[in-house]
């Protein structure tokens, strides 16, 4: 599924993804994440930290703007 994903990416298709859950976009999950929403892949990359470890990651959006990712690898996040 991952190279599908970068493929894509690399193609410049248009990209979604979603949540399960219950409830509402206003229930988040642990990682800030709501629940239940729908967002859009903008990049699928991937990094290496400081132990060569390399990780698979996603850039996603949240069209409706209204939460932001709280756990590793957050912007903010020190």
């Amino acid at each position: 599924m991952w190279d599908i994903i970068v493929a894509a990416d690399a193609a410049n298709y248009l990209m979604g993804a979603g949540t399960t859950g219950n409830g509402t976009e206003q229930v988040n999950n642990a990682c800030g994440i709501a629940m239940s929403h729908a967002y859009s892949i903008l990049a699928a990359f991937t990094m290496t930290d400081a132990s060569n470890i390399s990780y698979k990651m996603f850039l996603i959006k949240n069209p409706w703007g209204g939460s932001l990712y709280s756990s590793d690898w957050n912007k903010d996040y020190a």
